[in-house]
C-alpha cells in the first residue's frame, strides 16, 4: 500500500489512541525513504517497529538518521545494536 493511500487523522494523541499502531507503523511499512534529525535518540520505536521496520529494509528502503553522537552512543540499546548487525543495517 502507498503511504498516500492512508487515511490519516488530522491530528494524534497517545492518550486517546496507538499512535504507533494508526500512524508509525503503517507508514513505516509503506515508507522508502526515512529522514530523521534529532538532539535525543530513544532506539525504543525501532524496537517496537521491528517488523515494520525489516519490511521497509526489503522495500529498499533507505534511512537517514542524524543525531549527536554523544546521543547514539549512551542511548542505543544492546537489542537494537544485536538486531542491527544481523540483519544488514549499518550506522556509522
Amino acid at each position: 500500500m502507498k503511504l498516500s493511500d492512508y487515511s490519516y487523522a488530522p491530528s494524534y494523541n497517545k492518550a486517546e489512541q496507538d499512535i504507533a499502531e494508526s500512524f508509525y507503523l503503517p507508514c513505516m511499512r509503506s515508507a522508502v525513504k526515512y529522514d530523521r534529525i534529532s538532539g535525543y535518540f530513544g532506539s525504543t520505536i525501532y524496537i517496537i517497529a521491528w517488523d515494520a521496520l525489516k519490511e521497509f529494509v526489503l522495500n529498499g528502503g533507505k534511512m537517514r538518521i542524524v543525531l549527536l553522537k554523544h546521543s547514539m552512543k549512551t542511548k542505543m540499546t544492546v537489542r537494537f545494536q544485536e538486531e542491527i548487525r544481523k540483519n544488514w543495517l549499518m550506522i556509522s
